[in-house]
């Protein structure tokens, strides 16, 4: 069973109980068990161990010495916070002040129709969450707040089984320095109010005839309020020495049978907290504690409206972080799919051949990073037939024909007997000293339109294998190919060179437009270096036998640290995002006064107002 505290709080003593469970009147359960009870002075070094000493336990509070309210009220049936606020507005205009309280109310039985009579309490918010303010820095869990009256109200609750049905019933609490009294009807709260005046006045026992003339003075006051003329029962408890006197007198002056609630109704009597003896003094005094500490669920809580607040704050900041996951989670999803989709392989396609028309590829194209077929190798897409005549490539633009890739030569297809060469006359030594030009200037003085060569004769496929040319040199500033040199008529008296030696090239200029070129053997060019590659360099910065020389990096803008909490990135070829302080910002969105220039997958740049380049790094939080 559940073991709950009841704690009462007043200007003249702390009085707490604690029950076992909970009881339900006209069942066969048995009434609940006292385990402990104290009564303690409001302030002192006894009562801050005991409070310190109940600490994580369950507790219903109630607090004297407020100016409560409550009374019923017809209300359109509905929501509870709709129901509530119609209450609360209708005491508000009956004259009662409502502003900064806390309210709550409880159904009644008798509804007609859509409107339903509801029982309306109402109580200062500031003392009440002031009274318990020391419980609650203490650990103890207060899960219902109420007022004497409506520990009154839960009285009868529990005595249900010995009312009459629809009676109308008093409960008085009389305590040293404030008094209550309830109106009960029908099992249900009518009317209560709280007195500003108890059994000690200026600082000695009030006389028992004072007491009960105010008593009856107010209860005939608050019968003529619900429309009855007389109580058919009257229950009086509290810390009021000689109970039992007062309960005399006023049942004289009013004729109504009133009884004291200082037996053990309601209470196991077979096993009593120690000491026993003082317990039973004292049990009309705790009867109010005992009395919200067996009654639970209460009809009446002031924290109900609170406690449903939270509740509703705390369900609406889960909905918004769940709504923040799940589009982080599906930003990353589409990211990452992105990614995927970036990073999957293209599918692999038949490569052209060199030298097949109509087909990409860098040898078809003639590039200078073409490999060239080897010697004794295959290099067209099916073998020649024996007494078959190649088809020859197509030719490219005369600029890029002599830049990149020499002119084919009839002699190396069809094998025919090199020429002699000339004679080494002044004039041929005299263009022999003349500096060799680069391949970009030879490429702008060639003629516009290329030399067609002369039909080909029918070779066999031995001879293209031995007159297939060597590969070109890879390395754009290796030295150029050899160009077309125009033949020069020999002397009368032709001197024979060996047959291995080869003339030098001749320049561009000795080339005439629409002139046929002679071939003539070339020397194989050397292989290309197997050093760095240097960037190419403009034509105005080429000259003969140099490199040039690359020009140095400009120097990186220096960044500064930017004060941002950069939390993760998500980064892909089409998508750049972050989340930056709790917020998805891409390219060129404003956070804390900078603008974002780029997101790298593992930083963010920015430029604050005056220009100067921000870095958020991923990973170091707050910079």
């Amino acid at each position: 069973m559940a073991t709950r505290l009841g704690i009462e709080l007043s200007a003249a003593a702390i009085r707490l109980i604690e029950v076992d469970g909970h009881w339900q009147p006209g069942t066969a359960s048995r009434p609940p068990r006292v385990r402990s009870f104290a009564v303690l002075p409001p302030t002192g070094g006894d009562t801050d161990a005991m409070i310190a000493s109940l600490k994580r336990r369950e507790a219903a509070v109630l607090v004297w010495g407020t100016t409560s309210e409550h009374r019923q009220a017809v209300v359109t049936a509905g929501a509870y916070e709709a129901m509530r606020r119609e209450g609360v507005a209708s005491l508000a205009s009956l004259g009662v002040d409502t502003n900064h309280s806390l309210a709550d109310i409880a159904p009644v039985r008798g509804a007609d129709g859509n409107r339903r009579p509801v029982v309306v309490a109402v109580a200062p918010a500031a003392p009440m969450l002031d009274a318990i303010r020391p419980l609650v820095a203490a650990g103890i869990r207060v899960r219902s707040l109420g007022t004497p009256a409506m520990a009154l109200a839960s009285m009868a609750h529990t005595r249900r089984e010995v009312t009459e049905p629809d009676a109308i019933e008093a409960y008085i609490a009389v305590e040293e320095t404030a008094t209550c009294i309830a109106l009960m009807r029908g099992g249900a709260l009518a009317i209560a109010r709280e007195l500003p005046w108890g059994y000690i006045a200026g600082g000695a026992f009030r006389p028992h005839e004072d007491i009960v003339q105010r008593l009856a003075t107010e209860l005939e006051q608050y019968l003529d309020a619900v429309g009855a003329p007389r109580a058919s029962q009257v229950c009086i408890c509290g810390g009021q020495p000689e109970l039992r006197t007062t309960a005399v007198l006023l049942t004289e002056r009013l004729d109504v049978e009133v009884e004291p609630l200082d037996s053990l109704f309601g209470i196991d009597d077979t096993q009593l907290p120690e000491p026993s003896a003082d317990f039973r003094d004292r049990v009309a005094e705790l009867r109010l504690a005992w009395a919200v500490a067996a009654d639970w669920p209460p009809r009446l809580n002031l924290l109900r409206g609170r406690r449903r607040e939270q509740s509703r704050r705390a369900l609406a900041a889960v909905a918004i972080v769940a709504g923040v996951v799940a589009g982080v989670g599906g930003a990353w999803r589409i990211a990452r799919s992105d990614m995927r989709r970036v990073m999957r392989p293209a599918p692999r396609t038949a490569l052209a051949p060199a030298g097949v028309p109509g087909q990409g590829g860098a040898a078809a194209r003639g590039g200078p990073g073409a490999a060239a077929p080897k010697l004794g190798t295959e290099s067209t897409p099916s073998p020649l037939r024996p007494h078959s005549v190649p088809t020859p490539s197509p030719v490219p633009p005369p600029a890029r024909l002599l830049a990149a890739r020499p002119i084919p030569r009839p002699g190396w297809l069809t094998g025919v007997v090199r020429p002699p060469e000339p004679a080494l006359t002044p004039t041929l030594l005299a263009s022999l000293r003349q500096p060799a030009t680069s391949p970009v200037t030879a490429s702008a003085s060639a003629p516009q339109t290329p030399p067609v060569p002369p039909p080909l004769r029918q070779t066999s496929p031995s001879q293209v294998a031995r007159t297939t040319p060597s590969p070109a040199p890879a390395n754009p500033i290796s030295p150029p190919p050899p160009v077309l040199q125009r033949r020069v008529p020999a002397s009368p008296t032709p001197t024979p060179a060996p047959p291995t030696r080869t003339p030098a090239p001749a320049t561009p200029s000795q080339v005439r437009p629409g002139s046929v070129p002679t071939p003539s053997p070339i020397s194989k060019p050397e292989p290309a270096s197997p050093t760095r590659t240097p960037a190419p360099a403009t034509p105005s910065q080429v000259r003969p036998g140099s490199v040039p020389t690359p020009s140095p990096a400009p120097k990186p803008e220096p960044a500064l640290p930017f004060d941002a909490a950069l939390e993760t990135i998500l980064y892909s070829a089409d998508r750049k995002l972050a989340i930056i302080d709790g917020r998805i910002v891409g390219v060129g969105d404003i956070v804390r006064g900078a603008r974002i220039v780029e997101i790298a997958p593992t930083v963010v740049m920015l430029r604050d107002d005056r220009g100067r380049l921000r870095r958020l790094a991923l990973g170091a939080g707050s910079k």
